[in-house]
This record gives C-alpha cells, sequence and structure tokens, in this order.
C-alpha cells in the first residue's frame, strides 16, 4: 500500500522563476532520499501538492514541509492509501498554471493534455480551485477537488 497526502498552502512572497526551480530541485533531493514521488501545482502564488509512499516517510517530509517560511496557511486537503503510486517515475512532477512552460525535467503538460482530451473537466478542476473558502481554498470537499471517491 502506498500513502498519499494532498495539501495546499500559500506562497509568504512572490516567487520567481528561479526560485521556483530552486523550491523544485530541493523537493526532488528530499523526494529521492526518502522514497517519495508526487506532483507540485503552482498558480499565483498557491501551491498544491501531492505526496506519496510510506506513510511514515510522508508524515515526515510533510512535517518539514509546513515549518518552511516559504509559505504559510497549509492545509491537509485529502490523505488516504492506494494500491500503487500515481506517480510512480517522478520525484516530483511540476506544473506552474499561470506563465509558460519551464524547461525541466519532470514538467508535465498534464493540463494541456486534459484540456485537449477533455476541456470540460480540466476547466471545472481549476473552477473547483478558485479561491473561495477559509484561507483561500474552495468550499467544496476537499476530495471532489483531487477527483477522489
Amino acid at each position: 500500500m502506498v500513502f498519499q497526502l494532498a495539501y495546499g498552502s500559500v506562497a509568504s512572497r512572490s516567487l520567481d522563476r528561479d526560485a521556483l526551480l530552486a523550491l523544485l530541485r530541493q523537493s526532488r533531493s528530499n523526494n529521492t532520499e526518502r522514497g517519495v514521488t508526487g506532483m507540485l501545482l503552482c498558480s499565483e502564488g498557491r501551491f498544491f501538492q501531492l505526496l506519496e509512499g510510506s506513510r511514515a516517510e510522508v508524515l515526515d517530509l510533510f512535517a518539514t514541509i509546513a515549518e518552511d517560511p516559504r509559505h504559510h496557511a497549509v492545509t491537509t486537503l485529502a490523505e488516504r492509501h492506494r494500491l500503487l503510486r500515481q506517480f510512480p517515475s517522478w520525484t516530483m512532477a511540476f506544473r506552474d498554471l499561470v506563465t509558460e512552460p519551464i524547461a525541466e525535467p519532470g514538467y508535465t503538460a498534464l493540463f494541456d493534455e486534459a484540456l485537449e482530451k477533455a476541456p470540460w473537466a480540466a476547466v471545472a478542476l481549476l473552477d473547483r480551485m478558485r479561491p473561495s473558502g477559509p484561507n483561500g481554498w474552495p468550499t467544496v470537499h476537499p476530495n471532489r477537488v483531487l477527483g477522489l471517491p
């Protein structure tokens, strides 16, 4: 079984491209050491990250992440166990939903592909992620945002 934890947070200050790349590289290094994989999304100073691995490693890493001064309003959105990893080959896939693509391994065209295949679904996901609740997070149930049962 693989443990997954999804969380959102708000950047403490504006991060330029170089700062985002440094964060991504640090995440990959930390995740490789721990056997953790996942996906990081960034949009207008907000982060959404899904971490997966052993429960102990993910929770330990999340505790470290939650203390990072580069962001605040760290909110656990969902936790679950799965049979298999969703991101088995990505120590940390990354997507900045606002800026143009970054030439970096692991940068994914996930949302671009989703828009091509099912534009209504991708738009609905982004609509659900629109700030509206406490700390600017969606008011819909977190599992609905993640597409989880």
